[in-house]
């Protein structure tokens, strides 16, 4: 299971520093203490120091860094201080083949492409142990990788800044020398995905920092998170020649075991940060100003729902929400061309009546994905398979309550009513503005 805590602390940190620091763009001729990465394409075996520390620019940890692989839109690298038992050269390449013909266009063709402030046209893939240091010894997660909005800053402002746009990436550990085992093997089926995400995360900082008409403010932090959910499902799409609107169901998934295994490497994690928010939506929404699990599963479902509700070419809502002045809800109903708060709604009742109530309205639908079917057939922790939303079912003539969390929080509610009787909804201190929805299911 990925380890979401850091990442999103990485992007807190972030945020807002470049107003409140301060903080400057990197010039067109730069220089600093030391070499961080090198303007110009490198050859293999090009050694560069970068700094690894988690500090935002401080404390350093500059390690040495060697260049393993270069493809059209990638410099992957390794951390000399790896444990031993890593990626071969022909992994290596591998890795770089598969970001420039899967990753790199499915994103970028949907986003923009990033900005190229250290002049290689590629993004640098470090392979580093200090992000299997993130992970205490014997832990069920892992961190996969991060991408960091200091390296696209200059060194004169923040000396940790790497000063150029780059990914940190969980290192293969056979032996478990950093606390857990990683196989190479491991680390490998999980770095794709991980590119894709953080890929989003750089394109939508680069081009927010040095795009016309910038610097803009950096996303908050759950829209940010949504949109490279959404870049991971935009590589599910390109790997698996499905697409938007197809209502993909059990079907479709286990065709064959190429179809099945494109949807576990970079659709179903989608499905169990969902699934966080199906179990207790009363407890989170998609636009909460927190990060959990629940939180980004809701996010990506609904920006899914959106671009299929909006219609037209997706690349321009994801590239224009990426790419904007705006921030969270604002920037939402900019790129919708609406008040994204009615479409919350709709999409919440679209979670209880996609695939599941006949002859609901289109804005209850959810094109693109047939959940209850791939629920049905995906089992968590042992437990049952099966639609995982939580219904409240009170019995006749007994009170059910509930609290609701800000930033969209819902609660479902399912009763059946005699003929000739009635059933109330209402609460001590009803909010005026609780949007309800009553369905008739038979």
């Amino acid at each position: 299971m990925r380890d979401e805590a850091f990442h999103a602390a990485v992007m807190a940190r972030g945020h807002d520093l470049p107003g409140r620091l301060g903080l400057t763009r990197i010039p067109a001729r730069r220089g600093g203490p030391r070499a961080n990465i090198a303007p110009g394409v490198p050859a293999v075996g090009t050694v560069m120091n970068l700094n690894v520390g988690q500090g935002f620019c401080s404390p350093l940890d500059v390690r040495a860094a060697t260049v393993k692989s270069v493809g059209a839109h990638i410099v992957v690298m390794e951390d000399g201080s790896n444990p031993p038992g890593g990626f071969t050269t022909a992994q290596y390449d591998s890795i770089a083949a598969a970001f420039d013909t899967l990753a790199f266009p499915a994103v970028a063709g949907n986003f923009g492409a990033p900005l190229d402030v250290d002049a290689n046209g590629r993004v640098v893939a470090l392979y580093t142990a200090s992000v299997n240091d993130l992970t205490a010894p014997g832990s069920p997660s892992y961190v996969g990788g991060f991408f960091y909005s200091r390296d696209l800053f200059s060194t004169a402002s923040c000396a940790g800044s790497n000063q150029g746009e780059m990914f940190y990436m969980l290192a293969p550990d056979p032996t478990g020398a950093h606390g857990n085992l990683r196989s190479a093997a491991f680390v490998k089926g999980v770095t794709i995905g991980t590119l894709g995400h953080e890929l989003q995360h750089l394109i939508n900082a680069s081009r927010r920092l040095y795009g016309a008409g910038g610097p803009y403010a950096l996303e908050q932090v759950w829209l940010n998170e949504g949109l490279s959910h959404v870049a991971e499902e935009e590589v599910y799409y390109a790997s698996s020649l499905h697409g938007p609107g197809e209502n993909i169901a059990l079907a479709q998934i286990t065709a064959n075991a190429t179809q099945t295994d494109r949807f576990f490497q970079f659709a179903e994690p989608n499905f169990a940060r969902l699934r966080q928010w199906l179990l207790r939506p009363d407890t989170s929404g998609p636009f909460r100003d927190a990060d959990r699990l629940s939180i980004r599963g809701a996010t990506w479902s609904f920006l899914r729902y959106a671009a299929d509700r909006k219609g037209g070419l997706e690349s321009t809502l994801w590239s224009g929400l990426a790419f904007s002045p705006d921030t969270g809800l604002t920037n939402l109903a900019n790129r919708l061309g609406t008040d994204p708060r009615p479409w919350f709604r709709d999409w919440t009742v679209a979670m209880y009546t996609d695939d599941a109530v006949a002859g609901v309205d289109s804005v209850y639908t959810q094109p693109s994905w047939n959940f209850r079917s791939i629920y049905g057939a995906l089992s968590y922790g042992g437990g049952p398979a099966g639609y995982p939303l939580g219904v409240l079912n009170p019995a006749n003539g007994v009170a059910a309550s509930s609290t609701l969390s800000a930033g969209g929080g819902a609660v479902f509610v399912r009763m059946k009513v005699p003929a000739g009787a009635f059933a109330g909804l209402g609460g001590t201190s009803p909010a005026a503005f609780l949007p309800l929805a009553v369905v008739r299911t038979k």
